[in-house]
């Protein structure tokens, strides 16, 4: 036999490459293997081995006899014949195999085993279903979205009859639509029958479809906006919503967050108390405090302030720092800066206004303290010790304005 091949698709022998065109002395040939990767060359040794009525192991690499028995250290024969020849460089790869199967389903020691938790089918991690906490509901009611092709759709309706005429002659129509959510009309093209009008997607809040919004909580996941969703309906040939309704879905996911984080932080501030258990109206706290900004450098739009309490490890109150609002840019693009409308719109957005910070980004993480520290009482807490990085600046800036107001530190 020739000597073996080496490629990264795996090792064998030539003379296997050879068998696999011919398929009739195939078993008889291999002398040792590894399992191809390449889809072509999987599915030739499929069709060889199963004219050999063999199957394959799931649980490891090799190959075995449909009538063996499910065992870890089972050795196939045309292997175990091979041992007996004293082939020693196909059972040292095969007990290492075999070493390696342990080590990854033994548990890590020290750790235990990690248990994955169950989790309830009939339960939907919408923001907007979960109502800021885990309701059971019908599945029924939950959205279950898939991509396809409306073309194929209608093909499939090609081999369906008409109710009234019995003809093969029903299709699908597109009626309206409402973002990504469309009517959809059943017709026959014979004796002109309405059947259904549906929508696409069923409506979650209010005038909103469920579609509308899961597309736009999606992309926000990962950091993207309406661009970011007109390119991939670029890509997959759809027709995208308006930013007019991108913006109504943005504002009510908003609103959704604010008001889930809010019931959670009541429920922080509650376990809070009751570790301290001291029954006073204000607890005092040792917490620690920093900043993080959105992006890296020293001209960061947006920034973030955090306060964690060191008993418990919970955030006990975050503050974010803007200085850019959306709203505003996109509008002073349409009406101008210096224009009269300008000037009315703003005096009815200016209670909503995103700009919070008009100072340098820097600055963001003493000025989040500052704001963090004034409505601690109104939290039922009092920050009397800091526990803060290497950067004095902001516990200097707190104590410095402790002189002038009613601050504790």
């Amino acid at each position: 036999m020739c000597s073996p091949r080496k490629s990264k698709l795996g090792t064998m022998c030539s003379a296997v490459g050879c068998s696999m065109r011919r398929s009739t002395n195939l078993l008889s040939t291999v002398k040792m293997y590894r399992f191809p990767t390449n889809p072509s060359r999987r599915l030739q040794w499929e069709a060889a081995l199963q004219r050999k009525n063999w199957k394959a192991n799931p649980k490891s690499a090799f190959w075995k006899p449909s009538s063996d028995a499910e065992h870890p250290d089972y050795v196939p024969s045309i292997f175990a014949s091979m041992k007996n020849k004293g082939s020693s460089s196909f059972m040292n790869r095969y007990n290492r195999q075999i070493k390696r199967r342990e080590v990854r389903n033994a548990p890590l020691r020290g750790l235990g085993t990690f248990q994955k938790p169950k989790i309830d089918e009939n339960i939907d991690f919408s923001i907007f279903s979960l109502k800021c906490s885990l309701i059971p509901l019908d599945t029924s009611a939950i959205g279950n979205y898939i991509l396809v092709d409306f073309n194929q759709v209608n093909n499939l309706l090609r081999s369906a009859k008409c109710q009234y005429c019995e003809k093969q002659t029903l299709k699908l129509e597109l009626g309206a639509k409402l973002g990504f959510s469309y009517n959809l009309k059943l017709l026959c093209s014979n004796c002109d029958e309405n059947k259904t009008v549906v929508n696409t997607s069923l409506k979650s809040v209010q005038t909103s479809h469920d579609v509308n919004l899961r597309i736009t909580q999606a992309f926000s996941h990962i950091g993207k906006g309406y661009s970011a969703i007109e390119k991939f309906c670029m890509v997959m040939n759809i027709d995208p919503f308006s930013s007019t309704t991108y913006g109504k879905c943005a504002r009510r996911l908003d609103n959704a967050y604010t008001l889930a984080s809010e019931n959670i932080f009541e429920e922080i501030h509650r376990e809070i108390k009751n570790v301290y258990e001291n029954g006073a109206e204000i607890t005092n706290l040792s917490v620690s405090f920093d900043g993080t900004w959105l992006t890296r450098g020293h001209t960061s739009l947006i920034g973030v302030g955090c306060v964690i309490d060191m008993l418990t490890g919970y955030v006990v109150d975050f503050e974010v720092m803007s200085k850019v609002c959306r709203h505003c840019s996109v509008t002073k693009n349409k009406l101008g800066q210096s224009s009269a409308e300008f000037s009315i719109w703003y005096e009815g957005h200016k209670s909503e206004c995103d700009i919070n910070h008009l100072g340098s980004s820097t600055s963001m993480e003493m000025e989040a303290a500052l704001t963090l520290w004034k409505r601690s009482t109104s939290l039922g807490f009092r920050y009397i010790t800091v526990l803060s990085d290497g950067d004095c600046k902001t516990f200097n800036y707190l104590c410095e304005k402790k002189k002038c107001m009613d601050l504790t530190l």
